[in-house]
């Protein structure tokens, strides 16, 4: 099972995507106050992060890299 940190990158970044109009409207025209934009931040981080946490959990894992294995161009030894 994979867990996402509400705080990664990935859910801040689609968090900030979904409510960029809000934070437009706040940040640059001054038509709705701070305090809105963000509380609609904090519930787009919410919303993304489950989205993204069971997108996660239902697409496959990655194979893991086997340690073994010898590298395919090695660099050349002096």
């Amino acid at each position: 099972m994979t867990e996402l940190n509400p705080a990664s990158p990935p859910v801040l970044l689609a968090a900030a995507l979904i409510v960029s109009p809000a934070l437009w409207d706040a940040l640059v025209v001054g038509s709705m106050p701070l305090d809105t934009a963000l509380t609609r931040f904090l519930l787009a981080v919410v919303a993304a992060w489950v989205v993204l946490s069971v997108a996660a959990n239902l697409l496959p894992a990655r194979a893991p890299v086997k340690k073994d294995e010898p590298d395919v161009n090695p660099a050349p030894k002096p």
